[in-house]
């Protein structure tokens, strides 16, 4: 039987690494567990340094660059996960919900947010794999291009 290979470890061979653990802009916090369940809150395209994701797809950016903008969202839901569990513990991401900003009559919010959905495959493997939902917005907090919130099951 072949090496499991961590999490992290495909992270890192992806050549990325976890954000900190975004703070909160609001009376929230970026993730609670519930038993097995990890709630983690809305979070957007934006990183440390200078990746940083503001504007509408479809007028500021393409699709992919809103792709882009899906995976630093997901980096920033998983390092959000990472305060109340480890990457090692998840058993399934259950549920990705993703907002665009997008421009007037600009449908490919699913394209978009293939880019999230692709790398937690390529992190989690079939673990990765989720149900999903796309929508939408003419206007998003603090103009994040893309902003997502996840459901995730970990061991107890």
């Amino acid at each position: 039987m072949g090496k499991i290979e961590s999490p992290l470890s495909r992270l890192q061979a992806l050549g990325l690494e976890l954000p900190s653990v975004p703070v909160p802009i609001a009376n929230y916090l970026p993730a609670i567990r519930h038993g097995n369940l990890v709630y983690v809150s809305g979070h957007g395209s934006v990183g440390a340094g200078a990746e940083k994701y503001y504007g509408r797809v479809g007028s500021d950016f393409t699709v992919e660059q809103g792709q882009q903008a899906a995976r630093l969202a997901a980096l920033n839901c998983l390092a959000a996960l990472t305060s109340v569990a480890s990457l090692d513990t998840v058993q399934q991401i259950l549920k990705v919900t993703g907002y665009v900003h997008s421009e007037d009559g600009f449908t490919q919010q699913p394209e978009v947010l293939n880019g999230a959905s692709d790398l937690l495959v390529a992190i989690f493997g079939e673990a990765g794999k989720h149900a999903r939902t796309a929508i939408g917005l003419r206007q998003t907090a603090r103009s994040f291009t893309v902003q997502l919130e996840m459901l995730i099951s970990v061991k107890e």
